[in-house]
């Protein structure tokens, strides 16, 4: 039996030497240190990266004599900051420099990455600070933001746009501008360079269930901006209000433990331990897609989904925070076995121009403390949409399960049955907006009829 339940979302790489069989022994030379310039660049360290979520999105080139010389001079005439290619860095997850120990094709003492890094180039002055990751675009021109949306065929925006200045102008307020002369009020853009418009979200699509993570992608036109991701776009209506500018949110002095971490992602800021300060935490945590950053001991930073093995509020208070920021001393930066905690609440976040507040067959956003409703969603007894069951005392009631499933350190929470509460980090078993909109969802909260 197909059940149907209302969700709600927190807005929230040595030398070797190898035997052969005709007993020659080979030997390989060690890897210099990258050349700490190429011409106006520096070099600026060992990066992760994913091909699933590129860390630099700007022009590729590929060849089999390859160099940091070839690299920094394809990406130097593309008029871009960073070689490997790009404006910003989307994940900025600092390697030891020994991971990068792959050899360049076209000289074998340089490294050039390796699986799953980066040997990175940056055009700035060295020790300087990296430049903010672009931002969804909070909205322009009488424009609202109102989400990062799912894609696919047919699309959610059914009119895909043709820009005067063609792919290489998308932006924000190109899309915009477009759309409404064509007389649409939806206009998306995604994938970096493409642009859509319609009147109304087709009929299966609405907010990305993981967020914002997937509209990752720059403009092409624009590289201060997101357009959107792979099947993402990033959304806006005509007249829309626009959200409140995205914020980390303090939530106190938490307890830790080195053996059993409450966030388990330990992340390297630009520039190190001693340059630790709230902001180049949060920033790391952000751009690397989690919601959750924590600072400790003056030059630790943490960074998760969600809160792991019972880490929860200090029961002594801010009193074991008491420790100063190595690059801020004016800021407060944990202590022995304590995080100073934040969580990040993106665009749209508690605003009435939600995400389902446009044309759809969702239900109209609702929210309340910092929740907002993302409508009607199927469920199964067998196969749970939420996989996580949230305690609630009394009757039950929206309210009540939101506070529940925070409480827990999750992010999504849903009601259902008049007396259920389930929680989760993302939707499961292929849940998604119930194909009849808001009729399924018929049942009054027992505690609030």
């Amino acid at each position: 039996m197909v059940h149907l339940f209302s969700v709600t979302v927190l807005l929230s790489i040595h030398s070797l030497a190898t035997a052969l069989p005709d007993s020659r022994t080979l030997f390989r030379r060690a890897l210099a240190t990258p050349s700490s310039s190429i011409g106006a660049y520096n070099y600026n360290g060992c990066y992760y990266d994913s091909v699933n979520s590129r860390t630099l999105t700007g022009s590729t080139t590929t060849a089999d004599d390859m160099t940091n010389e070839e690299c920094v001079s394809f990406c130097s005439a593309k008029g871009f900051a960073y070689a490997d290619c790009g404006s910003n860095l989307n994940i900025r997850t600092v390697e030891p420099d020994t991971d990068c120990n792959m050899s360049c094709g076209g000289n074998a003492t340089e490294p050039c990455g390796a699986g799953n890094r980066l040997s990175v180039f940056y055009s700035g002055a060295p020790g300087v600070a990296v430049p903010a990751a672009p931002k969804a675009l909070g909205g322009t021109n009488n424009w609202g933001y109102i989400g990062c949306y799912t894609d696919g065929y047919p699309r959610a925006l059914a009119v895909g746009a043709q820009l005067p200045g063609g792919a290489s102008s998308t932006s924000v307020e190109t899309c915009t501008s477009y759309c409404q002369s064509n007389g649409y009020t939806l206009a998306g853009v995604e994938y970096g360079q493409e642009c859509y418009c319609d009147n109304a979200i087709g009929a299966g699509y609405g907010p990305a269930p993981n967020g914002e993570a997937g509209c990752n992608m720059v403009c092409a036109g624009a590289p201060s901006e997101y357009c959107g991701g792979s099947f993402r776009l990033n959304t806006y209506q005509l007249g829309a209000p626009n959200p409140d500018t995205p914020v980390w949110k303090a939530l106190g002095c938490y307890t830790d433990s080195v053996a059993k971490r409450s966030l388990s992602v330990g992340m390297q800021v630009l520039g190190g331990a001693q340059n630790m300060t709230q902001e180049n935490c949060q920033s790391s945590c952000e751009a690397a897609g989690y919601n959750l950053a924590g600072v400790e001991y003056s030059g630790e930073c943490y960074c998760d989904n969600s809160i792991q093995n019972g880490g929860g509020p200090a029961p002594d208070g801010n009193s074991g925070c008491n420790m100063q920021c190595n690059g801020n001393t004016l800021e407060i930066c944990g202590g022995p076995d304590r995080l100073t905690f934040f969580q990040y609440v993106a665009p749209s976040a508690g605003s009435s121009s939600s995400a389902s507040s446009a044309p759809s067959a969702s239900a109209s956003a609702q929210s309340n403390l910092g929740w907002t409703s993302l409508g009607c969603y199927t469920d199964s007894v067998n196969t749970r949409s939420l996989s996580q069951i949230g305690v609630v005392n009394g009757g039950m009631t929206v309210e009540l399960c939101n506070s529940a499933c925070f409480s827990s350190g999750y992010t999504l929470a849903g009601v259902e049955y008049g007396g259920e509460c389930y929680c989760d980090n993302q939707i499961r078993n292929g849940g998604g907006p119930a194909p009849d909109g808001s009729v399924g969802c018929n049942m009054g909260c027992n505690g609030n009829k």
